[in-house]
């Protein structure tokens, strides 16, 4: 099981949301190697839910266990600080950023805390841009995967989380349009008074799609000289 905690930072008159996904992959067990001509296979093995073993994963499902909104007004520090608490409460948890509408020293609030982050900038386009732990990401691809997760039936939202029905309602209506008097990849950041609700669970889920906290499958060639083997 993985945590990933977005934070959708606001400007200092808007309120910032965060949301809390967590991967619920099956438990990992051991690794197990497959020798086969001058080459190793190593490969996860899980606990399947009836209690025997697997070596294929499904589809990872994804649950958001948290979900809060912090009015407006109040600081960045405490904002910080809220997030260090919260990120203390889990198990070594991924925290991703939206400093879409804010600037630098914003961010660097949270890493002069310590707190490390992914940080997003969401934008139109089509493809990702990374720079180290700075991400562009489109939009489109943020929201859209967070709507395939729900309708699959791979995202659950607890109907007695704080706000969750007013994010249901957020994720029904949403549109985004890009902006018409700025660069070509700019958009409207927030375009309803509640989508801080919606842009939080996006970015955690997205994060949580692409990197769900399993167990990896790797291999490597071996050779014999003298009886022994180099790797």
């Amino acid at each position: 099981m993985t945590f990933f905690i977005g934070v959708e930072l606001g400007q200092v008159s808007d309120v910032t949301a965060i949301a809390v996904v967590d991967s619920q992959t099956l438990p990992f067990l051991r690794s197990e190697e497959i020798h086969s001509r001058g080459w190793v296979s190593v490969h996860p093995v899980y606990r399947a839910p009836d209690g025997s073993e697997t070596r294929e994963h499904p589809p990872v499902n994804f649950a958001l266990r948290h979900l809060e909104r912090i009015p407006a007004g109040v600081s960045y520090p405490e904002i910080v600080s809220r997030v260090g608490s919260l990120r203390s409460q889990l198990r070594e948890p991924v925290t991703i950023l939206d400093a879409t509408g804010v600037g630098k020293a914003a961010v660097e609030l949270f890493r002069a805390a310590n707190i490390p982050v992914l940080v997003f900038t969401l934008m139109a386009g089509d493809q990702m841009i990374q720079d180290g732990s700075n991400y562009r990401i489109p939009k489109r691809d943020a929201i859209s995967t967070t709507q395939v997760l729900l309708q699959t039936g791979r995202l659950k939202i607890a109907r007695s989380l704080p706000h969750a029905a007013l994010l249901a309602r957020e994720l029904v209506n949403f549109r985004f349009k890009v902006g018409h008097n700025g660069p070509e990849d700019a958009l409207d950041w927030r375009e309803g008074p509640d989508d801080d609700l919606v842009l939080a669970l996006a970015i955690a889920a997205w994060e949580a799609e692409r990197r769900p906290g399993l167990a990896f499958s790797f291999g490597y060639g071996v050779s014999e000289f003298n009886g022994r083997r180099i790797f």
